[in-house]
C-alpha cells in the first residue's frame, strides 16, 4: 500500500504508549459510520453534543435522544460500537490501508465543504491531503462519452493542471478517467472522490491510474467506510462532493437523463459556476449539457474560458506555428467535427500520400489528433 502523506493538525493525537492514534472526535463519528443509516439521521445524532467525542461519556444518558434520532436498534448499536473494540478494530483496519480519516471539526477539512448538503462529518482519505484546501475545478461527464468529449476533456484538463488547478473527479469509467489522466501527464495534482471504500478498487480497469494517483502526489477521498462497495445511490451521494470541492464545474457533454445531469443540478443547488462545451445539436448524449447552455449556463470554448474565472491563464505556447495552404484547407474540414481519414480524403481532394504527409505533420505540430479507427479532429 501507498502510504499517505502525514497531517500536521487534527488527524491525528501523540500517544506515548503506541505510535499514534486518531483524535476522539475521529473516532466518535467512525463509531457513528457503523450504522446502515443515512447521512441527515448522523447529523441528527451529532447534534445532541456539543461535539462527537462527547458520545464516549454522554450517549448513554443521552439514549432516550439517541434512539429519537436514529432509531432504537441504531442508538444501541451506536453505544455497543463505543464502548467495544468497534472503534480500535476500524482504525487498525485503516492504517493497514495507509487511509487517515478528517472530520468536520479537523484542521484539515475543507471549508468549501459548508455549502454542501448533507455536509460530510467524515472524510475517508489516501494519499496527499493537502488537496483538499488546493484552489480545485471539478470535471464530470458521461462513461462512454464520444471522442469529441473525450478529446476537449484532456485538453482542457491539461490546461487546467498546468495553469495549477487541482482537477477533481469520480475516477468512474469514461470522462472522469481522462480527466485524472490528463492532469497526471501535464504534471498536475488530481483528487478522486469515489463512491466506495478506499480499499475497494471500482472500476477495476482503474486500478493502475488510481495507483498513478497516489504515486503522484495525488489524493482520494470517501465518504464510506472500508469495505463499501458502490451502490446505485452512493454515487449522487459521492458526485455532491464532486461539485461541493471545487468553485466551479466543467462537463463536455452531458444526455438529459444521465449521472451527469444530477452532478450539473447538485452544481446549480450549490451555486457553483458551471462551464459546458457546446456540442453537436443532433447527438442524443448532449442533449442535456446543450439545454443548460440554452437555460444559462456558461459556455466554455476553451480552457481559457474556465480559467478566466479562476483568475488564472493559459500555461506557456509552444512556438509559433506556420500554417500552410494545404494544412489551412484541412483546418477548414476539420472545423465541421470529427471525420475519418477517407471523408477527409474526400472533402480536401488531396491524394492519399500527400493526405498522410499532412496530417502526420499537423499531429507533430499539435494541430489535429488521431483517434482509434483512423479518426482525426482538431486539437
Amino acid at each position: 500500500n501507498i502510504s499517505p502523506k502525514p497531517c500536521s493538525i487534527g488527524l491525528w493525537t501523540e500517544n506515548t504508549e503506541t505510535e499514534m492514534e486518531f483524535n476522539k472526535n475521529v473516532q466518535a463519528l467512525i463509531a457513528l459510520n457503523g450504522l446502515e443509516i443515512g447521512l441527515s439521521r448522523k447529523h441528527n445524532a451529532v447534534s445532541l453534543f456539543e461535539q462527537p467525542a462527547d458520545m464516549f461519556t454522554e450517549a448513554e444518558a443521552a439514549l432516550f435522544e439517541l434512539k429519537k434520532a436514529v432509531g432504537e436498534e441504531n442508538a444501541l448499536t451506536l453505544l455497543k460500537n463505543l464502548k467495544s473494540d468497534y472503534v480500535s478494530d476500524r482504525t487498525k483496519e485503516m492504517e493497514k490501508e495507509g487511509v487517515f480519516a478528517v472530520s468536520y471539526l479537523d484542521d484539515e477539512y475543507p471549508e468549501i465543504f459548508d455549502g454542501v448538503y448533507p455536509k460530510p462529518l467524515l472524510l475517508y482519505v489516501k494519499g496527499n491531503v493537502s488537496l483538499l484546501k488546493s484552489e480545485t475545478v471539478a470535471v464530470a461527464g458521461p462513461r462512454k462519452p464520444t471522442r469529441y468529449a473525450e478529446t476537449v476533456t484532456y485538453d482542457f484538463c491539461t490546461e487546467f493542471a498546468k495553469a495549477g488547478l487541482t482537477v477533481v473527479s469520480g475516477l468512474a469509467a469514461g470522462i472522469d478517467g481522462t480527466a485524472h489522466r490528463a492532469a497526471l501527464d501535464a504534471g498536475g495534482k488530481t483528487v478522486a472522490v469515489v463512491a466506495n471504500g478506499l480499499d475497494v478498487v471500482y472500476p477495476a480497469e482503474h486500478r493502475g491510474l488510481r495507483e498513478s494517483i497516489l504515486l503522484n502526489d495525488g489524493l482520494i477521498i470517501s465518504e464510506y467506510k472500508l469495505k463499501t462497495k458502490p451502490n446505485a445511490y452512493q454515487f449522487p451521494e459521492r458526485n455532491r462532493l464532486i461539485c461541493g470541492l471545487a468553485k466551479a464545474l466543467f462537463v463536455p457533454e452531458a444526455a438529459s437523463k444521465s449521472g451527469t445531469m444530477i452532478t450539473l443540478n447538485l452544481a446549480a443547488e450549490q451555486g457553483k459556476e458551471v462551464f459546458i462545451t457546446p456540442s453537436n445539436i443532433n447527438n442524443p448524449e448532449a442533449s442535456g449539457s446543450n439545454k443548460c447552455l440554452q437555460q444559462g449556463a456558461r459556455m466554455a470554448l476553451s480552457a481559457s474560458d474556465v480559467l478566466d474565472f479562476y483568475d488564472l491563464s493559459l500555461s506557456a505556447k509552444s512556438k509559433a506555428v506556420q500554417i500552410s495552404l494545404s494544412e489551412q484547407v484541412i483546418l477548414d474540414v476539420l472545423k465541421q467535427g470529427e471525420m475519418h481519414f477517407e471523408e477527409i480524403l474526400e472533402k480536401s481532394e488531396f491524394n492519399v500520400n500527400e493526405l498522410q504527409s499532412i496530417l502526420a505533420e499537423m499531429e507533430i505540430d499539435d494541430l489535429v489528433v488521431k483517434s482509434d479507427g483512423n479518426f482525426y479532429s482538431l486539437r
